[in-house]
């Protein structure tokens, strides 16, 4: 009976994990070391080598607010220039000098908060004023404050609005 030698050492391991908790991508990782990526990923997410234990976190949790590009002021900024101005997310995303992705997410980001605040204006009595201060006519106002009704409101964004308040 012949033993299977792994292909990877308790030293490469670790030298993999620490790769991992550096940043580096698993799919770089798995070139380096001659290995498929799945080999990486499960060493990463402990399904294997568990014994072998890593110093720091491996997979970070992503936290989105932290890495938020742009403040909440400018998402709304955003969510209304698509709104009022018929512009296009690549238009906005040229004029900032960012990725078109970062700034759907902003002005989808945007578009939640406006309609957190008007929907709490809805409830104090003062939308008029407030559709009057963005500019907004009364279905873009209802389709703001949809947004809010259905729960659609981020949590950082909930934090961000109610510590304004």
């Amino acid at each position: 009976m012949s033993v299977i030698q792994p292909r990877l050492t308790k030293s490469d391991v670790r030298r993999i994990k620490k790769r991992i908790v550096g940043g580096e991508s698993l799919t770089a990782i798995a070139e380096y070391f001659g290995v498929a990526y799945m080999v990486i990923y499960k060493i990463a997410t402990g399904a294997t080598w568990k014994n072998v234990k890593p110093r720091g976190r491996l997979i970070p949790e992503r936290d989105y607010s932290a890495k938020r590009v742009f403040s909440l002021a400018k998402c709304q900024a955003f969510a209304l220039l698509k709104i009022r101005k018929r512009l296009s997310n690549a238009r906005i995303a040229k004029k900032v000098g960012a990725a078109e992705s970062t700034v759907r997410r902003a002005v989808d980001d945007g578009r939640a908060a406006l309609g957190l605040r008007l929907h709490r204006l809805t409830i104090q009595g003062n939308l008029k004023r407030a559709q009057r201060k963005f500019g907004l006519t009364e279905d873009e106002t209802d389709e703001l404050i949809g947004i809010s009704m259905k729960g659609r409101v981020p949590a950082w964004i909930r934090k961000e609005i109610e510590g304004d308040d």
